[in-house]
Protein backbone atom coordinates (compact mmCIF):
# COMPACT_ATOMS: atom_id res chain seq x y z
CA UNK A 1 0.00 0.00 0.00
CA UNK A 2 1.69 3.47 -0.88
CA UNK A 3 0.10 6.36 1.62
CA UNK A 4 0.26 9.88 -0.47
CA UNK A 5 -0.09 13.20 1.74
CA UNK A 6 -0.18 16.62 0.86
CA UNK A 7 -3.78 17.74 1.11
CA UNK A 8 -4.50 20.05 3.99
CA UNK A 9 -8.18 18.64 4.03
CA UNK A 10 -10.86 15.82 3.52
CA UNK A 11 -9.77 14.06 0.02
CA UNK A 12 -13.42 13.69 -1.90
CA UNK A 13 -12.15 12.56 -4.70
CA UNK A 14 -9.65 10.36 -6.78
CA UNK A 15 -8.78 8.92 -10.22
CA UNK A 16 -6.33 7.58 -12.23
CA UNK A 17 -4.83 8.92 -15.41
CA UNK A 18 -6.33 6.54 -18.47
CA UNK A 19 -2.56 5.67 -18.57
CA UNK A 20 -2.40 4.53 -14.80
CA UNK A 21 0.68 6.62 -14.25
CA UNK A 22 -0.43 9.53 -12.67
CA UNK A 23 -3.59 9.86 -9.45
CA UNK A 24 -5.79 13.11 -9.28
CA UNK A 25 -7.16 14.09 -6.41
CA UNK A 26 -9.40 17.04 -5.44
CA UNK A 27 -10.02 18.16 -2.19
CA UNK A 28 -11.88 20.26 0.62
CA UNK A 29 -8.66 22.43 0.46
CA UNK A 30 -10.00 23.99 -2.66
CA UNK A 31 -6.93 22.43 -4.46
CA UNK A 32 -6.26 19.29 -7.01
CA UNK A 33 -2.95 17.47 -6.84
CA UNK A 34 -1.65 15.56 -9.31
CA UNK A 35 0.71 12.43 -8.23
CA UNK A 36 2.77 10.02 -9.87
CA UNK A 37 1.23 6.12 -9.07
CA UNK A 38 4.22 4.60 -8.51
CA UNK A 39 6.21 6.56 -6.28
CA UNK A 40 3.59 8.58 -4.98
CA UNK A 41 5.87 11.65 -5.78
CA UNK A 42 3.75 14.85 -6.32
CA UNK A 43 4.15 16.49 -9.90
CA UNK A 44 1.51 19.42 -9.87
CA UNK A 45 -1.26 21.24 -7.77
CA UNK A 46 -4.35 23.15 -9.42
CA UNK A 47 -4.62 25.76 -7.88
CA UNK A 48 -8.60 28.34 -9.07
CA UNK A 49 -11.29 27.16 -7.34
CA UNK A 50 -13.05 29.35 -4.35
CA UNK A 51 -14.62 26.65 -2.64
CA UNK A 52 -13.94 22.74 -1.89
CA UNK A 53 -13.33 20.78 -4.74
CA UNK A 54 -15.79 18.28 -4.47
CA UNK A 55 -14.97 16.03 -7.70
CA UNK A 56 -12.22 14.87 -10.65
CA UNK A 57 -11.89 13.07 -13.73
CA UNK A 58 -9.39 12.68 -16.58
CA UNK A 59 -10.23 12.86 -20.24
CA UNK A 60 -10.02 9.06 -21.69
CA UNK A 61 -7.30 10.68 -24.29
CA UNK A 62 -5.46 11.88 -20.93
CA UNK A 63 -5.22 15.88 -22.20
CA UNK A 64 -7.55 17.27 -19.73
CA UNK A 65 -8.23 17.34 -15.95
CA UNK A 66 -12.21 18.56 -15.03
CA UNK A 67 -13.14 19.11 -11.40
CA UNK A 68 -16.06 20.46 -10.09
CA UNK A 69 -16.04 22.55 -6.49
CA UNK A 70 -18.41 23.92 -3.91
CA UNK A 71 -18.12 27.25 -5.34
CA UNK A 72 -20.54 26.37 -8.50
CA UNK A 73 -18.14 25.93 -11.07
CA UNK A 74 -16.11 23.30 -13.42
CA UNK A 75 -12.63 23.75 -14.27
CA UNK A 76 -10.90 22.11 -17.13
CA UNK A 77 -7.20 22.51 -16.69
CA UNK A 78 -4.09 20.85 -18.96
CA UNK A 79 -3.42 17.41 -17.38
CA UNK A 80 -0.15 17.35 -18.43
CA UNK A 81 1.05 21.30 -17.48
CA UNK A 82 -1.56 21.48 -14.49
CA UNK A 83 -2.53 25.18 -16.27
CA UNK A 84 -6.01 26.44 -16.09
CA UNK A 85 -8.04 26.46 -19.68
CA UNK A 86 -11.68 26.97 -18.75
CA UNK A 87 -14.35 27.24 -16.30
CA UNK A 88 -17.63 25.93 -16.82
CA UNK A 89 -20.55 28.08 -14.86
CA UNK A 90 -23.86 27.51 -14.95
CA UNK A 91 -24.72 25.14 -12.22
CA UNK A 92 -26.72 27.36 -8.96
CA UNK A 93 -25.19 25.18 -6.60
CA UNK A 94 -22.28 22.58 -5.30
CA UNK A 95 -21.11 20.69 -8.38
CA UNK A 96 -20.74 16.86 -6.50
CA UNK A 97 -19.53 15.09 -9.62
CA UNK A 98 -18.45 14.97 -13.16
CA UNK A 99 -17.58 12.48 -15.53
CA UNK A 100 -16.08 12.13 -19.02
CA UNK A 101 -17.75 9.98 -21.97
CA UNK A 102 -15.68 7.78 -23.47
CA UNK A 103 -14.91 9.34 -26.68
CA UNK A 104 -14.12 12.45 -24.77
CA UNK A 105 -16.69 14.75 -26.44
CA UNK A 106 -19.42 14.96 -23.92
CA UNK A 107 -18.52 15.85 -19.94
CA UNK A 108 -22.05 15.59 -17.69
CA UNK A 109 -22.00 17.01 -13.73
CA UNK A 110 -23.82 16.56 -11.65
CA UNK A 111 -25.13 19.10 -8.87
CA UNK A 112 -27.26 20.17 -5.35
CA UNK A 113 -29.36 22.20 -7.84
CA UNK A 114 -30.86 18.62 -8.60
CA UNK A 115 -29.57 19.21 -12.52
CA UNK A 116 -27.62 17.39 -14.62
CA UNK A 117 -25.80 19.37 -17.21
CA UNK A 118 -23.69 17.92 -20.31
CA UNK A 119 -21.03 20.45 -21.61
CA UNK A 120 -19.00 19.95 -25.29
CA UNK A 121 -15.29 19.26 -24.65
CA UNK A 122 -14.07 19.26 -28.44
CA UNK A 123 -10.26 21.09 -28.70
CA UNK A 124 -11.91 24.60 -30.32
CA UNK A 125 -15.71 24.75 -28.61
CA UNK A 126 -16.61 24.30 -25.24
CA UNK A 127 -19.20 24.86 -23.84
CA UNK A 128 -22.86 23.78 -22.60
CA UNK A 129 -24.98 21.11 -24.76
CA UNK A 130 -27.69 20.07 -22.96
CA UNK A 131 -29.80 20.60 -19.18
CA UNK A 132 -31.40 17.87 -17.21
CA UNK A 133 -33.70 19.63 -15.30
CA UNK A 134 -34.93 18.20 -12.81
CA UNK A 135 -32.89 15.29 -13.32
CA UNK A 136 -34.25 14.17 -9.80
CA UNK A 137 -35.86 15.25 -7.39
CA UNK A 138 -32.56 15.62 -4.89
CA UNK A 139 -29.30 16.38 -4.83
CA UNK A 140 -27.46 14.60 -8.13
CA UNK A 141 -24.53 12.75 -6.20
CA UNK A 142 -22.95 11.03 -8.63
CA UNK A 143 -22.89 10.06 -12.51
CA UNK A 144 -20.70 7.68 -14.56
CA UNK A 145 -20.74 6.74 -18.68
CA UNK A 146 -20.79 2.94 -19.81
CA UNK A 147 -18.01 1.83 -21.78
CA UNK A 148 -19.50 2.82 -24.92
CA UNK A 149 -21.41 5.95 -24.11
CA UNK A 150 -24.18 4.88 -24.86
CA UNK A 151 -25.61 5.13 -21.43
CA UNK A 152 -25.32 7.32 -18.41
CA UNK A 153 -26.27 6.58 -14.86
CA UNK A 154 -27.04 8.54 -12.25
CA UNK A 155 -27.81 8.79 -8.46
CA UNK A 156 -29.24 11.33 -6.32
CA UNK A 157 -30.23 11.84 -2.52
CA UNK A 158 -33.42 11.10 -3.82
CA UNK A 159 -33.05 7.18 -3.33
CA UNK A 160 -33.15 6.63 -6.70
CA UNK A 161 -31.18 5.65 -9.91
CA UNK A 162 -31.60 6.57 -13.29
CA UNK A 163 -30.18 5.37 -16.76
CA UNK A 164 -29.86 7.66 -19.45
CA UNK A 165 -29.67 7.03 -23.23
CA UNK A 166 -26.98 8.94 -24.64
CA UNK A 167 -28.29 11.28 -28.02
CA UNK A 168 -31.98 11.62 -26.66
CA UNK A 169 -30.48 12.08 -23.66
CA UNK A 170 -34.19 10.01 -22.31
CA UNK A 171 -34.64 8.21 -19.14
CA UNK A 172 -34.49 4.87 -19.78
CA UNK A 173 -35.13 2.75 -16.63
CA UNK A 174 -35.24 4.26 -13.27
CA UNK A 175 -34.78 1.78 -10.21
CA UNK A 176 -36.79 2.93 -7.22
CA UNK A 177 -35.04 1.25 -3.98
CA UNK A 178 -37.20 -0.77 -2.03
CA UNK A 179 -38.95 -0.50 1.39
CA UNK A 180 -36.48 -1.76 3.29
CA UNK A 181 -33.85 -0.39 1.62
CA UNK A 182 -35.64 2.53 1.72
CA UNK A 183 -32.86 5.72 1.83
CA UNK A 184 -30.54 8.50 -0.18
CA UNK A 185 -28.35 7.25 -3.02
CA UNK A 186 -24.61 7.98 -2.77
CA UNK A 187 -23.10 6.02 -5.68
CA UNK A 188 -23.51 4.66 -8.84
CA UNK A 189 -21.69 2.08 -11.11
CA UNK A 190 -22.22 0.56 -14.56
CA UNK A 191 -20.53 -2.67 -15.62
CA UNK A 192 -18.05 -2.88 -18.33
CA UNK A 193 -20.61 -5.06 -20.17
CA UNK A 194 -23.37 -2.37 -19.81
CA UNK A 195 -25.82 -5.29 -18.29
CA UNK A 196 -25.56 -4.11 -14.50
CA UNK A 197 -25.73 -1.15 -12.37
CA UNK A 198 -24.91 -0.54 -8.51
CA UNK A 199 -25.88 1.76 -6.09
CA UNK A 200 -24.77 2.67 -2.73
CA UNK A 201 -27.04 3.50 -0.08
CA UNK A 202 -26.96 5.19 2.64
CA UNK A 203 -29.24 6.93 5.95
CA UNK A 204 -29.84 3.27 7.21
CA UNK A 205 -29.92 1.23 4.35
CA UNK A 206 -25.65 0.72 3.99
CA UNK A 207 -26.09 -1.95 0.93
CA UNK A 208 -25.69 -2.19 -2.31
CA UNK A 209 -28.08 -3.31 -5.26
CA UNK A 210 -27.40 -4.65 -7.98
CA UNK A 211 -30.02 -3.56 -11.08
CA UNK A 212 -30.65 -5.12 -14.52
CA UNK A 213 -29.74 -1.81 -16.98
CA UNK A 214 -32.59 -3.77 -19.66
CA UNK A 215 -35.49 -3.46 -17.23
CA UNK A 216 -34.46 -1.99 -13.96
CA UNK A 217 -35.14 -5.32 -11.70
CA UNK A 218 -33.16 -6.22 -8.62
CA UNK A 219 -30.56 -8.70 -9.19
CA UNK A 220 -29.23 -9.29 -5.99
CA UNK A 221 -27.97 -6.87 -2.56
CA UNK A 222 -24.44 -7.05 -0.94
CA UNK A 223 -24.38 -6.41 2.77
CA UNK A 224 -21.53 -5.83 4.80
CA UNK A 225 -21.17 -2.00 5.05
CA UNK A 226 -22.13 -0.68 8.45
CA UNK A 227 -22.54 2.91 7.36
CA UNK A 228 -23.14 4.69 3.53
CA UNK A 229 -21.79 3.52 0.80
CA UNK A 230 -20.38 6.27 -1.11
CA UNK A 231 -18.22 4.97 -3.81
CA UNK A 232 -18.22 1.90 -6.03
CA UNK A 233 -16.10 1.04 -9.60
CA UNK A 234 -16.61 -2.16 -11.36
CA UNK A 235 -12.61 -3.64 -12.22
CA UNK A 236 -12.24 -3.50 -15.68
CA UNK A 237 -13.35 -6.80 -16.48
CA UNK A 238 -16.32 -6.50 -14.91
CA UNK A 239 -16.06 -9.01 -12.09
CA UNK A 240 -15.25 -7.46 -9.41
CA UNK A 241 -17.26 -4.81 -7.50
CA UNK A 242 -15.08 -2.18 -5.07
CA UNK A 243 -17.03 0.25 -2.58
CA UNK A 244 -16.11 2.40 -0.21
CA UNK A 245 -18.12 3.60 3.09
CA UNK A 246 -17.89 6.31 5.45
CA UNK A 247 -17.35 3.11 7.78
CA UNK A 248 -13.48 3.22 6.94
CA UNK A 249 -13.73 0.12 4.84
CA UNK A 250 -13.15 -0.51 1.21
CA UNK A 251 -14.92 -4.17 0.79
CA UNK A 252 -14.51 -5.89 -2.82
CA UNK A 253 -17.42 -7.74 -4.16
CA UNK A 254 -17.36 -10.61 -6.61
CA UNK A 255 -20.15 -9.43 -8.73
CA UNK A 256 -21.78 -13.30 -10.12
CA UNK A 257 -22.31 -14.62 -6.72
CA UNK A 258 -22.21 -10.98 -4.70
CA UNK A 259 -19.94 -12.47 -1.73
CA UNK A 260 -17.12 -10.58 -0.16
CA UNK A 261 -13.73 -11.16 -1.91
CA UNK A 262 -11.64 -8.79 0.79
CA UNK A 263 -12.43 -6.31 3.37
CA UNK A 264 -9.78 -3.44 4.10
CA UNK A 265 -9.50 -1.55 7.02
CA UNK A 266 -8.24 1.21 4.53
CA UNK A 267 -8.51 4.86 6.02
CA UNK A 268 -8.63 5.96 10.10
CA UNK A 269 -11.73 8.52 8.67
CA UNK A 270 -14.33 8.24 6.42
CA UNK A 271 -13.37 7.02 3.04
CA UNK A 272 -15.11 9.49 -0.19
CA UNK A 273 -13.82 7.58 -3.07
CA UNK A 274 -12.61 4.51 -4.58
CA UNK A 275 -11.29 3.54 -8.15
CA UNK A 276 -9.40 0.61 -10.02
CA UNK A 277 -6.53 1.55 -12.01
CA UNK A 278 -6.85 1.10 -15.93
CA UNK A 279 -5.19 -2.50 -15.89
CA UNK A 280 -6.88 -3.55 -12.87
CA UNK A 281 -3.73 -3.92 -10.69
CA UNK A 282 -4.38 -1.18 -8.40
CA UNK A 283 -7.39 0.48 -6.25
CA UNK A 284 -6.85 4.32 -5.21
CA UNK A 285 -8.89 5.50 -2.35
CA UNK A 286 -9.13 8.53 -0.37
CA UNK A 287 -11.04 9.74 2.44
CA UNK A 288 -11.51 12.47 5.31
CA UNK A 289 -7.68 11.56 6.91
CA UNK A 290 -6.93 13.90 4.33
CA UNK A 291 -4.67 10.92 2.66
CA UNK A 292 -4.80 8.84 -0.92
CA UNK A 293 -4.21 5.52 -0.49
CA UNK A 294 -2.86 2.86 -3.43
CA UNK A 295 -3.46 -0.50 -3.29
CA UNK A 296 -1.70 -3.06 -4.98
CA UNK A 297 -4.05 -6.27 -5.96
CA UNK A 298 -1.50 -8.68 -6.10
CA UNK A 299 -0.76 -8.52 -2.57
CA UNK A 300 -4.49 -9.22 -1.86
CA UNK A 301 -4.46 -12.26 -4.43
CA UNK A 302 -2.06 -13.80 -1.62
CA UNK A 303 -5.10 -14.31 0.79
CA UNK A 304 -7.76 -14.71 -1.54
CA UNK A 305 -9.90 -17.61 0.19
CA UNK A 306 -8.30 -17.71 3.28
CA UNK A 307 -8.76 -14.50 5.61
CA UNK A 308 -12.22 -14.43 7.33
CA UNK A 309 -14.94 -11.71 7.06
CA UNK A 310 -14.94 -10.38 10.07
CA UNK A 311 -10.82 -10.20 9.46
CA UNK A 312 -10.33 -6.37 8.37
CA UNK A 313 -6.55 -6.34 7.17
CA UNK A 314 -4.69 -3.60 8.68
CA UNK A 315 -1.21 -4.28 7.40
CA UNK A 316 1.01 -6.44 5.12
CA UNK A 317 4.44 -6.60 4.83
CA UNK A 318 6.86 -9.02 2.52
CA UNK A 319 10.04 -10.80 4.10
CA UNK A 320 13.08 -9.88 2.77
CA UNK A 321 13.60 -12.72 0.32
CA UNK A 322 9.88 -12.40 -0.97
CA UNK A 323 8.86 -15.84 0.21
CA UNK A 324 6.59 -14.72 3.14
CA UNK A 325 3.47 -12.20 2.67
CA UNK A 326 2.72 -11.86 6.99
CA UNK A 327 -1.05 -9.87 7.37
CA UNK A 328 -1.85 -8.31 10.41
CA UNK A 329 -5.68 -7.78 10.91
CA UNK A 330 -8.28 -6.47 13.30
CA UNK A 331 -9.16 -9.24 14.63
CA UNK A 332 -5.67 -9.24 16.65
CA UNK A 333 -4.41 -12.31 14.45
CA UNK A 334 -0.91 -12.40 12.39
CA UNK A 335 -1.10 -15.06 9.50
CA UNK A 336 1.84 -16.16 7.56
CA UNK A 337 1.31 -16.72 4.01
CA UNK A 338 3.23 -18.45 0.84
CA UNK A 339 3.77 -15.79 -1.42
CA UNK A 340 4.00 -18.24 -4.31
CA UNK A 341 1.06 -20.36 -3.45
CA UNK A 342 -0.94 -18.47 -1.43
CA UNK A 343 -1.16 -20.70 1.25
CA UNK A 344 -1.37 -20.16 4.77
CA UNK A 345 1.44 -21.11 7.13
CA UNK A 346 0.87 -20.08 10.54
CA UNK A 347 -1.27 -17.97 12.61
CA UNK A 348 0.04 -15.80 15.47
CA UNK A 349 -1.97 -15.18 18.39
CA UNK A 350 -1.24 -12.80 21.45
CA UNK A 351 -2.19 -9.38 21.15
CA UNK A 352 -5.27 -7.50 23.00
CA UNK A 353 -5.80 -5.01 20.05
CA UNK A 354 -5.86 -4.51 16.44
CA UNK A 355 -2.80 -5.28 14.70
CA UNK A 356 -1.62 -2.12 13.00
CA UNK A 357 2.05 -2.69 11.83
CA UNK A 358 4.32 -5.10 11.31
CA UNK A 359 8.18 -5.30 10.30
CA UNK A 360 10.39 -8.24 9.56
CA UNK A 361 14.07 -7.91 10.89
CA UNK A 362 17.17 -7.75 8.06
CA UNK A 363 17.56 -11.37 8.29
CA UNK A 364 14.00 -12.59 7.95
CA UNK A 365 13.83 -14.59 11.09
CA UNK A 366 12.09 -12.17 13.54
CA UNK A 367 8.45 -10.42 12.86
CA UNK A 368 7.73 -7.36 14.72
CA UNK A 369 3.91 -6.24 15.62
CA UNK A 370 2.37 -3.47 16.70
CA UNK A 371 -1.68 -3.06 18.47
CA UNK A 372 -3.99 -0.48 18.39
CA UNK A 373 -6.62 -1.09 21.22
CA UNK A 374 -10.35 -0.49 20.78
CA UNK A 375 -10.27 2.34 23.20
CA UNK A 376 -7.99 3.90 20.70
CA UNK A 377 -5.92 6.94 21.97
CA UNK A 378 -5.79 6.32 25.97
CA UNK A 379 -5.29 2.28 25.88
CA UNK A 380 -2.05 0.95 26.82
CA UNK A 381 -0.45 -1.05 23.94
CA UNK A 382 2.58 -2.82 23.06
CA UNK A 383 4.60 -4.52 20.46
CA UNK A 384 5.88 -8.18 19.95
CA UNK A 385 8.64 -10.06 18.66
CA UNK A 386 7.69 -13.26 16.96
CA UNK A 387 10.63 -16.09 15.65
CA UNK A 388 9.00 -16.60 11.92
CA UNK A 389 9.82 -19.87 12.19
CA UNK A 390 8.27 -21.21 14.95
CA UNK A 391 5.20 -18.94 15.90
CA UNK A 392 6.63 -18.27 19.43
CA UNK A 393 6.24 -14.69 20.80
CA UNK A 394 9.97 -14.05 21.60
CA UNK A 395 9.62 -10.97 23.53
CA UNK A 396 6.81 -8.02 24.63
CA UNK A 397 7.59 -4.26 24.58
CA UNK A 398 5.19 -2.16 27.40
CA UNK A 399 4.91 1.04 27.88
CA UNK A 400 3.28 3.00 25.49
CA UNK A 401 -0.01 4.51 26.55
CA UNK A 402 -1.99 4.99 22.83
CA UNK A 403 -2.22 2.83 19.93
CA UNK A 404 1.14 2.06 18.14
CA UNK A 405 0.89 3.41 14.79
CA UNK A 406 4.28 2.18 12.92
CA UNK A 407 7.22 0.19 14.47
CA UNK A 408 10.42 -1.17 12.58
CA UNK A 409 13.71 -2.48 12.83
CA UNK A 410 16.94 -0.81 12.95
CA UNK A 411 19.04 -2.20 10.15
CA UNK A 412 21.56 -4.05 12.64
CA UNK A 413 18.29 -5.44 13.82
CA UNK A 414 19.15 -5.49 17.58
CA UNK A 415 16.71 -2.35 18.06
CA UNK A 416 13.04 -1.86 17.23
CA UNK A 417 11.90 1.96 17.00
CA UNK A 418 8.09 2.89 17.63
CA UNK A 419 5.70 5.90 17.58
CA UNK A 420 2.29 5.95 19.28
CA UNK A 421 -0.71 8.00 19.74
CA UNK A 422 0.62 8.88 23.22
CA UNK A 423 2.87 11.43 21.05
CA UNK A 424 5.95 9.69 22.42
CA UNK A 425 8.64 7.84 20.14
CA UNK A 426 10.36 4.53 21.67
CA UNK A 427 13.49 2.89 20.83
CA UNK A 428 13.64 -0.56 22.36
CA UNK A 429 16.24 -3.25 23.04
CA UNK A 430 15.95 -6.31 21.14
CA UNK A 431 17.24 -9.16 23.68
Amino acid sequence: MLTIEGHTRIVMAVCFSPDGRRIVSASWDDTVRMQDAITGSHLHTLEGHTGAVRCVAVSPNGKYIASGSNDRTIIIWDAVTGGHLHVLNGHIDDVNTVAFSPDGQVLASGSDDHSIRLWDIGDKNIGLSRILSPAHDSVVWCVRFSQSGKLLVSASWDGTCKVWNSGAWTCGVQSNNHPEHAGRTYSVAISPDETIFASGLGKGGNTILLYSTVDGHRLRTLQGHTDNVVSLDFSPDGTTLASGSTDCSIVLWDVASGSTLYALGAHSDQVCDVRYSPDGRWIASCGRDQRVRVWDLALLLVEKGHTPRSSIVRSVIFSPDGRILASGSRDTTIRLWDSASGVQLRMFKGHQGAVSYLSFSPDGKKLLSSERMPEDDGAPSSLRLWDVKTGRCEQTFTGHEGGVLMAKFFLDGEQVISCSLDNTVRVWEVS
